[in-house]
């Protein structure tokens, strides 16, 4: 009996204990949760350029925050609104929809931009640059997410340079978007977040900070940059300025032809856009109404001028030497706005990109380019020569030729018969390793690595039908500054780092993927992971 009666009692306990710990639950959240986004950085700037970081940007993560090493993007092309689109939904282009920049719409027949939408008005600026919304995304967002958990209190907007980096990243259900409009040198937006531009907006406009910081010459920070002699010639670079040559110092101006821009290719940009930050943190009060805010920021500028320039250019490393000073400034402004350690920020890129084909190849490394935007008339020739009908080709875009189908069905001629001709066409071209017909991808002789990388960025209704694979190192464009979009480790190992609320300090080595992003940051705000993500949490974040 008095085993009976001891057995009872232990159980009692052990139930009482258990009570206890469920009723000690608590769930805590960061009051703001802000995403940056750098565009088009590699992931070897944060250490090639250390030397020259202050403590209070890049450090300052790189100390306190965790990083992941090796992080890549799972999927090609390697684009900016895909890579965007994939760092908030989780999900794989080939789900979310956004399969590039542009693409060509199979049902409309037509080019379409990835953030186009003809049914809203612009807010603040042109017709050409405000009929903008995030339409064309097909997957939630954990910003969607988070306002359908928080009955929508929670609050979500997106700011960047490009539209396409303020939109996607904001998702479908955000409170607003805001991005530059070239024809007025304003931060602007659509009728898809408001039926007026907000006052705040307004005044910040008003202040014309464009015309304060386009007028001062873009001047090397630091004069002695240790950098090859080579990395700086003219001859790797393209024009800032038609007519001008290309080397520093860069002068930009405002012209009636294309407005303010240029002004997008300068670091100003980026102060502007952490100036914009502030000034939207300040007056929608972001993470200080009780529910968790999202802050979702792209840097535009650093893609812009990696293009012109490339990565091995000292403009380049100026770029990244003043954005860290702009870094620094944000997170002081949201020490004070939130308080340290109140907040939740990540860092990372939607692609990376090559070094300058003319660069590698002057230094014996192989590389090149092979222009084929400007090839279509020529496959276009090529296909009517062999089948005797124009316009069987209708698009390129993206390393990927779009076909006309019904015009190919309505001559009763086998799809695969057209297709097998392009592809040996293509392959006569020596900077071609692999051409693809798509729907036959899973035939493909190819590491399956790379077949699942094309997979998951295949989309069929804007996706293409020939996927062609250049040599490592070639790019669709011009040898002179630097392209991006391929399935190779320059363009889809980028940067990640967290840093800031219940962060640990650390690094590791282990493979991680950008569409791990989204679920970690989910399961970090007890929220649902967006439908279509397919990353996995990031378990180390997850430490007590």
């Amino acid at each position: 009996m008095l085993r009976f009666y001891l057995t009872i009692t232990c159980l009692w306990a052990i139930g009482c204990t258990a009570t206890a710990q469920n009723q000690s639950i608590e769930v805590k959240r960061p009051q703001l949760v802000v995403g940056v986004v750098v565009d088009q950085m590699r992931w070897d700037y944060l250490y090639r350029f250390l030397p020259y970081f202050g403590e209070g940007g890049f450090k300052r993560l790189l100390h306190h925050g965790y990083r992941f090493e090796q992080t890549y993007f799972p999927y090609t092309p390697s684009l900016t609104a895909a890579g965007h689109a994939s760092i908030y939904t989780g999900a794989y282009p080939a789900f979310h929809g956004i399969v590039g920049n542009t693409w060509y719409e199979r049902a409309t027949e037509s080019r379409v931009y990835c953030t186009s939408d003809s049914t809203v008005q612009p807010k603040g600026g042109s017709n050409a640059g405000g009929k903008m919304s995030p339409v064309h995304l097909m997957s939630n967002t954990v910003g969607d997410e988070l306002r359908l958990f928080s009955g929508f209190k929670s609050r979500v907007f997106g700011l960047a340079i490009k539209d396409r980096g303020a939109i996607l990243p904001a998702g479908r259900s955000a409170n607003g978007a805001f991005w530059f409009d070239d024809s007025t040198g304003h931060m602007v937006s659509s009728s898809y977040y408001y039926d007026a531009l907000p006052e705040w907006v307004q005044q910040f406009n008003q202040q014309r900070l464009t015309d304060s910081l386009i007028q001062h010459p873009w001047i090397p920070l630091i004069k002695d940059l240790d950098l090859p002699v080579s990395a700086q010639d003219a001859k790797h670079k393209r024009p800032l300025m038609k007519g001008m040559p290309a080397i520093f110092p860069h002068t930009v101006q405002y012209t009636s032809r294309e407005g303010y821009k240029k002004f997008r290719y300068l670091p100003a940009a980026n102060t502007y856009t952490v100036q914009f930050a502030e000034w939207l943190l300040k007056n929608e009060q972001l993470g200080k109404k009780g529910q968790t805010d999202l802050l979702c920021i792209s840097f535009s500028a650093t893609d812009y001028a990696g293009h012109e320039f490339g990565p091995q250019s000292p403009e380049v490393a100026d770029m990244y030497i003043r954005l860290d000073r702009d870094l620094a400034r944000l997170f002081q402004f949201l020490d004070q706005h939130t308080g340290s350690g109140e907040y939740l920020v990540f860092l990372t890129a939607d692609h990376a990109a090559p070094y300058s084909p003319s660069y590698l190849s002057e230094n014996n490394i192989s590389a090149g380019g092979i222009n084929f935007y400007g090839m279509d008339r020529r496959v276009d020739q090529f296909l009517q020569e062999n089948f005797g009908v124009p316009g069987l080709l209708v698009d390129y875009y993206g390393f990927q030729f779009f076909l006309n189908n019904k015009k190919i069905d309505s001559l009763k001629i086998p799809r695969d018969e057209v297709y097998d001709a392009l592809i040996d066409f293509l392959l006569q071209m020596p900077e071609v390793v692999h051409a693809i017909p798509l729907k036959r991808l899973h035939q493909a002789v190819l590491p399956g690595v790379y077949k699942d990388m094309i997979a998951a960025g295949y989309y069929q209704r804007r996706s293409g039908d020939i996927q062609i694979i250049l040599k490592p190192s070639y790019t669709d464009y011009k040898p002179e500054g630097t392209e991006h979009g391929t399935l190779f480790n320059y363009d889809t190992r980028v940067p990640l780092i967290w840093y800031g609320w219940q962060i640990p300090a650390g690094k590791t080595f282990r493979r991680a993927h950008v569409t791990d992003i989204a679920p970690t940051l989910s399961q970090m705000l007890y929220i649902d992971t967006p439908g279509a993500a397919a990353g996995e949490v990031l378990a180390e974040l997850m430490q007590p």
